[in-house]
């Protein structure tokens, strides 16, 4: 009897480890299954989102031909009527939905016009561009309800931007980032993307929000403003006679037909060469920015392209995503 029981036991205790060995290699074989799933739809979501950067790069190619075909049309000037102005309505391709556009990045102010800003307060205030940022940030700041103080706003940016150390009376150097609970110092070169701002003194992220649309960063200072192509309040801020409402006709006028001349804009605009300062100023565009957007399936590919026509048509930077 006894043998017959431990023998019964010995079946039961067999029995047991099989199915517990079955068990776990059931689970081994659904973990290994559950990851090979996941290994092959990493691998499809990473080659989709390289064939939706490569499509993007495409995109940004046909911006380029849009741009040199503009080129070589001789025109003298840039407006809302040229080809790279308009809507481009991509059908889906391959599965693919592809969204692009041009924009002139010469008609938002360039920052970076800053960075020669006079030491001299007295000599810094009668510089055109510091006049014109200063009107930009009064309008946007009135419109916006946003309490700010301009002159430290400007002398703050001329700071960041300028190769010295030496802080203007509102700026703001190395001796000032440093005490900061986040320390950092000041960049002393020029801005590659209007979002910096975030990081130069008395810019809060409300007023870069209201500034962003209309400002934009270029890699070299001095360049011009095309009015052709400019935002509405960036033609305010040419003039403090331009009103909104003024702007908003001169918005209507060039849709119709561009200005072709400094001085077909002052006559659109009312205005006497003699009491306005057309300096930096003009009716054509060498910076544009490309911006390309391709979703295909579930991988989605945004870049983000600034396009130079001053020396051959060529592309100076990239960035995937959102600068």
């Amino acid at each position: 009897m006894k043998t017959i029981a431990c023998s019964r036991r010995q079946r039961g205790i067999a029995l047991i480890t099989a199915l517990l060995v079955v068990a776990i290699a059931t689970l081994l074989a659904v973990e290994m299954a559950s990851r090979e799933r996941l290994d092959i739809r990493r691998t499809q979501n990473l080659i989709a989102g390289d064939q939706a950067y490569d499509l993007a790069l495409a995109a940004e190619s046909w911006a380029l031909d849009i741009l040199r075909a503009d080129l070589e049309e001789g025109n003298e000037w840039d407006g809302m009527q040229d080809n790279w102005a308009q809507p481009i309505l991509l059908p889906p391709f391959e599965g693919a939905i592809l969204n692009m556009r041009i924009e002139d990045l010469q008609g938002r102010f360039n920052l970076n016009n800053l960075a020669n800003l006079p030491q001299d307060p007295q000599q810094a205030v009668n510089d055109i561009h510091y006049q014109r940022f200063h009107l930009l940030l009064e309008n946007l700041a009135q419109q916006h309800g946003l309490e700010i103080n301009p002159q430290e706003l400007i002398e703050s940016l001329a700071d960041w931007l300028d190769p010295d150390l030496q802080a203007r009376p509102f700026g703001a150097e190395d001796s000032y980032y440093l005490a900061l609970d986040i320390p950092r110092r000041a960049a002393n070169q020029l801005l590659v993307s209007p979002t910096e701002l975030m990081l130069v003194k008395g810019f809060t992220p409300e007023l870069v929000n209201v500034l962003l649309p209309h400002v934009t960063a270029l890699p070299q200072a001095g360049t011009n403003i095309n009015v052709n192509t400019a935002t509405r309040e960036v033609l305010r801020s040419l003039d403090r006679r331009i009103s909104e409402s003024l702007a908003e006709r001169l918005e209507q006028q060039r849709f119709e037909e561009p200005w072709e001349s400094l001085e077909m804009f002052l006559k659109a605009a009312e205005l006497s060469s003699t009491d306005f300062r057309a300096e930096g100023l003009d009716v054509s565009s060498q910076y544009f920015a490309f911006r390309g957007d391709v979703m295909l399936g579930p991988a989605r590919s945004q870049l983000h392209s600034l396009i130079s026509r001053a020396d051959g048509l060529q592309v100076l930077w990239r960035a995937r995503g959102t600068l």
